[in-house]
């Protein structure tokens, strides 16, 4: 679907009409007998038909009508005189359209001292939408306006990094943001330096253990995003849903270093640092979240130790679209693997001591939200670095592991799925970058807990 109305050519005409007069908004009612249930919003990517059960609240409206906006617990006051000289009656089931501010079906309504306070609950776009086409192209670029508003959380603990921080930030000039935190027994600590067209991040958890150490080390240089995303739904249902990283590239070096330093599950740490680009597309108010996540893996015995290192040049074109049956990864988006540097180790252990670190970095993950609902809870290119020490014979390996992921929640959407729904976009691509002779042995033997691999979770799922 291109448009919303039954002719195709009346739609066509429309938007050349609007393009020509220069105008990009406006909002119109269907003719007497469609009253305002039948409302067309129509500004530049942005072409919708109400549901009848919708009242939408347009930018005028609610720059003299709304007192209060509480997001928090879905409470917005209105001035009542306001609501009067508009003719706006809010009743209890309605769905509630505040242009660029809230989206939600009405649960009750209390008028009192001159103001009317409504409650809402969820609903979904196609409860408020009967008809949908929205579309946009975005260019996000790494200012350090937007960068000085990132913040790294960690178990629900926000952490702002500190502008020009003299333990992270020496040697810049400007635009460097740096945050130190601890976690667990872990230190973490790293910068993020916005630089326009591209930004460059580095991530280090470390911790002490008596006299060894633990290092795990990302260095990160991330293109702008682009953005190209589509949405449109018919007689009240989603019929496509695309969303696109048209220019996806960066260079990614992964180290690690650990001289004993003890056994340890997967750690998993994130997202660490979010950056946030807010922009509305119509009434709708959109965020294109950019995180970083890290997850690590050791066991590192007393006598024992591991290097390992490895560079990630990666380029292509990813993306996710839900076509109103079926969630399609990638979909004629060429997909690079990507050019590796530098990859080498060493490991060392006592006879019979077994050797083994993982860590796993990704960045850019983009997070897509609309009215605080994730639409993609994650698109992201995912880097990983093994190295392993196993006997009989002796083995020394460094494995490198590529992917891209993404997700989708439908709920949003309208459809019957409350639950994350993931997929991969590409198969995962693992390279043995360094394996001398003796590892490829029939009879070897190798520990079950090498060969898992570490992976990022997401809401719980585990991603295998």
């Amino acid at each position: 679907m291109k448009n919303i109305f039954s002719v195709k050519i009346l739609a066509a005409a429309l938007v050349v009409s609007l393009s020509i007069a220069g105008c990009s908004t406006s909002t119109e009612s269907e003719p007497d007998g469609e009253p305002d249930q039948q409302q067309t919003i129509t500004e530049s990517g942005f072409n919708g038909r109400l549901a009848p059960q919708t009242t939408y609240m347009d930018e005028s409206k609610v720059s003299r009508a709304l007192i209060e906006s509480d997001s928090e617990s879905d409470t917005y006051t209105f001035d009542a005189a306001v609501l009067g000289d508009e003719g706006v009656i809010l009743e209890q089931g309605q769905v509630l359209l505040i242009h660029q501010t809230a989206l939600g079906r009405i649960t009750s309504v209390q008028e009192a001292n001159g103001q009317v306070t409504v409650q809402t609950e969820f609903a979904a776009l196609t409860e408020a939408f009967e008809e949908l086409d929205m579309e946009w192209n975005e260019s996000f670029e790494f200012t350090p306006d937007i960068i000085e508003k990132s913040v790294m959380t960690y178990q629900g603990k926000e952490i702002y990094p500190q502008k020009n921080d003299p333990d992270n930030c020496a040697g810049f000039q400007a635009g460097c943001f740096g945050w130190n935190a601890t976690v667990g027994e872990y230190t973490i600590k790293g910068r993020i330096v916005g630089r326009g067209a591209d930004a460059e991040v580095i991530v280090i958890m470390s911790k002490q253990v008596g006299g060894d150490n633990v290092v795990f080390r990302a260095e990160s240089t991330i293109q702008k995003i682009d953005n190209s995303t589509n949405l449109q739904i018919e007689d009240g249902e989603t019929k496509q849903f695309d969303f696109q990283n048209p220019n996806m590239g960066g260079q990614v070096k992964l180290s690690l270093a650990a001289a004993g330093g003890g056994v340890s599950g997967d750690l998993g740490f994130g997202p660490q640092t979010m950056i946030r680009f807010p922009f509305a597309v119509g009434p709708l108010p959109m965020v294109l979240a950019v995180k970083v996540r890290t997850v690590a893996k050791l066991d590192v015995k007393s006598n024992a130790s591991a290097t390992a290192e490895a560079t990630f040049r990666y380029g292509g074109s990813a993306g996710v679209q839900y076509d109103g049956v079926n969630l399609i990864p990638n979909k004629d988006q060429p997909i690079e693997n990507p050019q590796i540097e530098g990859g080498g180790g060493d490991l060392a252990a006592a006879i019979g001591l077994q050797v083994d670190t993982q860590w796993g970095f990704t960045a850019p993950e983009l997070e897509l939200q609309l009215f605080g609902n994730t639409l993609v809870p994650y698109l992201r290119p995912e880097f990983f670095l093994q190295g392993s020490l196993t006997w009989g014979p002796v083995c020394q390996e460094v494995k490198l592991r590529y992917n891209v992921s993404s997700g989708l929640n439908l709920r949003f959407l309208g459809m019957d799925v409350s639950t994350l729904l993931e997929t991969k976009v590409v198969e995962e691509k693992e390279w043995n970058y360094f394996a001398p002779e003796g590892c490829d042995n029939p009879g070897k033997f190798t520990d079950p807990a090498i060969q898992s691999l570490v992976a990022f979770g997401n809401d719980g799922i585990l991603l295998n």
